[in-house]
């Protein structure tokens, strides 16, 4: 039996969507597309945890603009703690 504490891969991938969108980009990333190009186990600064890298594809906001202009992307870098499923630490560009 797993230990409800510790995070599986689809709850690393849950808590990095929520992170990006829900949490900290609520407005302006609410419709964004995520695609996860990479996921695994590793070590942050001795704490077992999830490496999850990807990219977050954002449409401008009005219907016209998403017609003239493209969606813009970034990539992002996000570690999960496998302990309770803290964001330990997270990147984008």
């Amino acid at each position: 039996m797993q230990d409800s504490r510790f995070v599986t891969e689809d709850r690393a991938r849950d808590i990095c969507r929520e992170f990006l969108i829900d949490r900290y980009h609520r407005a302006r990333y609410r419709d964004a597309k995520i695609e996860f190009l990479t996921l695994s186990p590793t070590e942050e600064s001795g704490v077992s945890a999830y490496y999850l890298e990807g990219e977050l594809e954002v449409r401008s906001g009005t219907l016209v603009a998403q017609f003239l202009f493209p969606a813009d992307r970034y990539r992002f870098k996000m570690w999960v703690g496998l302990d309770g499923g803290r964001v330990l630490r997270w990147e984008m560009t």
